[in-house]
């Protein structure tokens, strides 16, 4: 059955569905990015997965300035996002990047996708070789 893009958009809102499949990609890279989708009352249309612990836990690490602490919140969230099977998580895209060793200035970082570096494009340079 087809349905109209509309139609598919309040389905999604009303979690009237019996399964749905969509995807998320990081806006930023930083790992709030990804786990401020799954809180109570975030309007995502990933089933309208709720749950305090999480939120507590995710809330925690949004604001703790120790790199450490922070990173061990989210590694609690995350559990008990995949202990309660708050999505079907399928696959992770990858891309593999061959560079030559003498491209040097390249910044890498977990939002590319299909350009490597291509946030920083300014500070790479050709050296001699």
């Amino acid at each position: 059955m087809v349905i109209d893009s509309k139609t598919v958009t309040q389905r999604l809102r009303k979690h009237d569905y019996q399964l749905y499949v969509g995807g998320w990609g990081a806006d930023y890279p930083d790992d709030q990015d990804w786990f401020d989708i799954w809180m109570t009352g975030s309007g995502n249309v990933f089933g309208g997965y709720s749950n305090p612990d999480y939120d507590a836990l995710v809330k925690k690490a949004d604001v703790e300035p120790d790199a450490k602490k922070r990173q061990g919140y989210y590694d609690q969230a995350q559990k008990i996002l995949i202990d309660d099977a708050g999505g079907g998580f399928l696959y992770q895209r990858n891309y593999m990047f061959l560079v030559k060793p003498y491209v040097q200035g390249l910044t890498t970082t977990p939002i590319d996708q299909a350009n490597v570096g291509d946030q920083f494009w300014s500070k790479v340079s050709i050296a001699s070789h």
